[in-house]
């Protein structure tokens, strides 16, 4: 609960919700109240919609107090008006439950807790549903990291292809379930590169949706998809789609906007909703994600919070086999499957229609005994210069991904990220950053970067 919510959420908002006439059955008398929250909650100045929420909660509680709707129909008429009104999305559906008890506990002093508590003997177990056995849950988070070029968004794509036409797993566990897929891309083109490489994977291309933009304020604009505010944005996309299976957000960074990726309760309070959108559309989200180069744990090479790992139910290592053209996929954490076996695959090239040529994965038989910490570390002879400026390029993209920043934030995430400082200007150079400056001349400016042709 925040602080800035009192108990008497009644003294912070006016909300004029009526029971009814007294002829109304249940059904239309929370139908009514819930139209009516849902409007307050829409209407209302984005800082005052948890009051809203708070102060319907309130009014539910003297509903509950005069036995005109049951406990269940409350809890579920709260849960309705987060979700719809959007409040969920903005500050995730767990803030909404908590507010909404709270305002239901101020009416019935505490007698009720009608929105969190549930004993464990009213829940009824059910199986994990699978998008890969043993490997990716539906309805959870998962991530894929590695250093840029090792192939994680072309593995991306193989597995969207595999759900676009039901295929069977290269681990010989099954298949995948049959669906749609939903790809959030940043860095590649939708026309040279991600139809292409799906097409040569054998996708069935009417089940995969590309989505990378959003309207902005000014709709004869467009704007990249923010995680912590389109959240409702994509959940009606899902509704669009029934048999939504798979979402792949790549890179995770490009698509949280100003988040302090460093920074755990950020991490955890975005992450959050993306987690409740898996489950709601029981669909499984893969974010991808860049390593850093600081710490000897594998895990904690995940660039940025350690809360992306933690948040994740999966999360997986994409790094190239020391001394061979091959890739490996090895498991970092796997929090509900018991499948810890590591893969290689290689990355080959077919001709597509017209003449197009695209790159393609290629599953290796068997399994490969290898740990992270291990493959970090012997392939971490073989990388070369080259390699290390490609990483900084795939860095300073993301970083600058969502606009303009001044040096200081640049260098300051670059050096989190464990680039060199020499290798972020030969980085900086290549990219044609931009670089202007701001303020007075002397000791009070300073400077901003932006991507080639980024307004600043």
């Amino acid at each position: 609960m925040q602080d800035g919510y009192a108990v008497n959420a009644a003294d912070e908002a006016d909300v004029d919700l009526e029971e009814g006439t007294g002829t109304e059955s249940p059904e239309q008398i929370i139908a009514a109240v819930l139209t009516d929250v849902i409007e307050e909650i829409r209407s209302a100045p984005k800082a005052q919609r948890p009051a809203m929420l708070s102060a319907a909660a309130a009014h539910i509680g003297q509903m509950l107090q005069k036995q005109v709707i049951g406990l269940d129909e409350g809890a579920e008429l709260l849960r309705q008006a987060a979700l719809q009104s959007g409040l969920a999305a903005e500050i995730g559906l767990e803030a909404a439950g908590v507010i909404a008890e709270t305002g239901v506990n101020a009416v019935l002093n505490g007698a009720r807790n009608p929105v969190l508590v549930r004993r464990l003997s009213d829940v009824e177990p059910e199986h994990i549903s699978w998008l890969w056995r043993g490997r990716l849950a539906l309805g959870k988070l998962a991530l894929l990291a590695g250093h840029p070029g090792v192939g994680k968004s072309q593995l991306a794509a193989n597995l969207a292809a595999m759900v676009s036409i039901g295929a069977n797993l290269p681990d010989g566990s099954g298949h995948v379930p049959q669906g749609s897929v939903l790809i959030l891309s940043a860095e590649d083109d939708i026309a040279d590169t991600l139809r292409p490489r799906l097409e040569a994977a054998g996708a069935d291309l009417k089940r995969i949706c590309i989505l990378d933009a959003a309207p902005a304020f000014d709709e004869s604009l467009r704007r990249r998809i923010d995680l912590k505010a389109d959240i409702a944005t994509l959940d009606r996309i899902g509704q669009t789609l029934p048999d939504l299976r798979l979402v792949i957000i790549d890179p995770l960074s490009a698509y949280v906007g100003g988040l302090d990726a460093h920074r755990q309760s950020a991490v955890r309070a975005m992450l959050q909703p993306v987690a409740d959108f898996a489950a709601r559309h029981n669909a499984a989200v893969i974010g991808i994600t860049h390593l850093n180069k600081t710490g000897r744990d594998a895990m904690l090479r995940v660039s940025g919070s350690l809360a992306f790992v933690a948040a994740a139910r999966a999360a997986y290592l994409v790094a190239a086999e020391p001394g061979s053209d091959r890739r490996l996929l090895i498991p970092l954490k796997n929090n509900l499957g018991s499948n810890q076996s590591s893969l290689a695959f290689r990355i080959t090239r077919k001709m597509i229609s017209r003449g197009v040529e695209a790159p393609m994965v290629v599953w290796e038989q068997g399994s490969v005994e290898i740990s992270p910490d291990e493959a970090l570390t012997v392939g971490a002879g073989f990388r070369q210069k080259d390699s290390a400026l490609a990483e900084a390029k795939a860095v300073l993209r993301d970083i600058l991904a969502n606009g303009p920043l001044t040096a200081t934030e640049v260098k300051g995430q670059a050096t989190q990220a464990g680039i060199a400082p020499q290798t972020l200007r030969r980085a900086r150079l290549e990219l044609g950053i931009t670089l202007e400056r701001k303020g007075v001349t002397g000791g009070g400016g300073y400077w901003i970067w932006a991507l080639p042709d980024e307004p600043r």
